[in-house]
């Protein structure tokens, strides 16, 4: 629930950051404080916060963090390092004496606060990691890429990016891989009984074939239509082309018309942990989208360079993860917005970068949250009718 690479919401908890913040404290203060401790390190350990400060150094060594080491606070050497957490109270002294108020340490200017809570998050995720089945690895592989968790705080500023209660309860259960139902024990359209723990009840509805031409059309309706809007909102000319009413599409499902320049584009929605796509994948982030790229390309792009233009798979998985080719498409679209002067500035092209990005993750999830409702109505109606019927069988 509390870290956001193990599919968390990412509010950590007050009781596992107490420790590293009183020692990142210490750190800051240590200057000021040094002047205080007696050089005898038996009368030193006397005093209340160096008495502490030895007490979160035993908490934290055990979560692994002194095998960890940074750069000196008072030294321009980069090859002068040392332990995060020094042992002794002249170590300590040493290693963190002379630092201003802003305190930076280590290589890339991460705070110490910042980098102790990164290394025992890393310990935590390893040890979950070791004890994970498969499909809870690569639900963990899925929402480590850029857009799963923007849902989570997006600003509510338009129609795109409001969300009901509902679908957000939907939404928060599927984010943290939890089943939308518990008590249903079969898919109700198809009948596919789920395994006992209802680990596979969000994978069976995100795949089942027979919500393919309902709900799931629809999800993938809307992140192509909206895409549209956002072109059309960017200054560009954009058109979506409707599905056939029978059989698979020859065209791709979008047309941008930029400067100088055609762009043919196809939306694409992919489960990263469907049984078909876990024996190809082999653990690889990302590799879902890549695979869905690749076969959109093959494809589509024939008939882009037939017609002038060029072609973009637009992939994005269930959990929000955006393939690279998708975000470029959104950064072309808030360039032209700067060009056609529908943004003034670099500060508002940006704006219109993140407005972009969280609305289509809004519309995803709005979109899973349906899908996930009308599979659990099914289900719920189903399952009470198989108990039934079962019942009815035993009496007889």
């Amino acid at each position: 629930m509390c870290l956001r690479r193990l599919s968390g919401f990412g509010i950590r908890r007050s009781t596992d950051l107490r420790h590293i913040a009183y020692w990142s404290a210490a750190a800051q203060a240590a200057r000021f404080t040094q002047q205080f401790v007696p050089p005898n390190p038996s009368v030193a350990r006397s005093l209340p916060f160096v008495a502490a400060r030895v007490d979160i150094y035993k908490h934290l060594k055990s979560l692994g963090v002194l095998a960890q080491s940074g750069q000196r606070a008072n030294s321009d050497n980069p090859s002068d390092k040392g332990p995060w957490l020094p042992s002794s109270v002249k170590e300590f002294s040493d290693f963190y004496a002379g630092i201003s108020g802003d305190f930076y340490a280590g290589v890339s200017g991460i705070k110490l606060q910042r980098c102790i809570t990164a290394v025992v998050e890393d310990a935590k995720d390893a040890d979950e990691w070791l004890t994970a089945t498969k499909l809870e690895k690569m639900r963990l592989l899925d929402l480590r890429g850029r857009g799963p968790s923007v849902f989570l705080s997006a600003i509510p500023n338009s129609a795109a990016t409001v969300i009901t209660d509902r679908d957000w309860l939907f939404a928060a259960r599927f984010y943290l891989g939890l089943p939308p139902d518990p008590f249903c024990t079969h898919c109700g359209a198809c009948g596919f009984r789920f395994a006992r723990d209802n680990s596979d009840q969000a994978t069976h509805y995100m795949c089942c074939v027979k919500y393919r031409r309902l709900t799931v059309t629809m999800r993938h309706d809307a992140l192509g239509q909206h895409g549209c809007v956002l072109g059309r909102r960017a200054g560009v000319a954009a058109a979506w082309e409707p599905p056939p009413d029978s059989g698979a599409r020859d065209r791709p499902d979008g047309v941008f018309h930029f400067v100088g320049d055609t762009l043919y584009t196809d939306t694409t929605v992919r489960h990263a942990y469907t049984p078909s796509a876990m024996k190809v994948v082999n653990f690889k982030p990302g590799a879902v989208l890549e695979s869905a790229v690749k076969g959109k390309k093959k494809h589509y792009c024939p008939f882009a360079k037939e017609n002038g233009g060029r072609f973009a798979a637009l992939a994005i998985s269930t959990h929000g993860r955006f393939h690279e080719d998708f975000l470029i498409f959104i950064k072309k679209l808030s360039w032209e917005a700067l060009n056609n002067g529908v943004v003034l500035s670099e500060k508002q092209r940006r704006r219109f970068l993140i407005q972009a990005v969280a609305e289509l993750s809004i519309i995803l999830q709005r979109q899973n949250a349906k899908i996930l409702y009308r599979c659990v109505l099914n289900s719920r109606s189903y399952s009470h009718g198989y108990r039934y019927r079962r019942g009815q069988r035993r009496r007889t």
